[in-house]
Parts: C-alpha cells; structure tokens; sequence
C-alpha cells in the first residue's frame, strides 16, 4: 500500500497495486464463512474477536496480497470503510478517502 501523506483523495493513489478483489469481513464471522467468501484456500484467515479489529484481505486470481488483520494501535494505522463485503478494483479506486493522522475513511464502498 502506498505510503500517502495526502489528506483525501481517491483510492486508487491509495491502494497503488494491482489487485482483483477487496474483501471486508464482518466482525465476528466464521472461519468457514470468510473461506467460502474468499472461494479458495487459505490458512491465514483469523476470526475477529470484536469490532475493533481490522479484517480484509486484497485478493488477485487465487492469490492473497495483503491480508490485514489486527488492532489498529497494533498495526499502527486505521481504516473505515463504510461498507462489508467483496468490492472490485474498480469500485474500490472510485472510491474516496479521508486521512486523519493514521486514520483513513474509505467512503462509497456500499452493498
């Protein structure tokens, strides 16, 4: 992911690599959901404790990216989106973010 000191602007100068799916996963959901969304096999996949922690994955073909999971006091940034689910690369870069320090809202991720 890029390093962006910008304060908003748009997914795509955010996420600068090349990718088919962002998948959001819901808090507390369960291993063999998350899998089945995923639609391949992965060992990596961690179930959320609550709703603070951070659970997504970018996904090109059969291959995991970048898969984010944790506090955000631990990882040492934090995202919003406001949306769950499985969104394009497309609807993803559309898509607009606002930056507060560590902290990013992604906005127009709607199922």
């Amino acid at each position: 992911m890029n390093k962006c000191t910008d304060t908003y602007g748009y997914c795509y100068d955010l996420f600068d690599f090349d990718y088919d799916r962002l998948i959001i996963f819901e808090p507390y959901e369960s291993l063999e959901s998350m899998q089945k969304k995923l639609g391949f096999e992965y060992s990596g996949l961690k179930e959320s404790p609550d709703e603070k922690v951070m659970n997504f994955i970018f996904v090109k073909g059969e291959t995991v990216l970048y898969y984010v999971f944790g506090y955000p006091q631990h990882l040492g940034f934090d995202f919003f989106f406001e949306g769950i689910g499985e969104f394009s690369e497309e609807e993803v870069d559309s898509c607009q973010y606002m930056r507060e320090g560590k902290y990013f809202v992604v906005r127009g991720l709607e199922k």
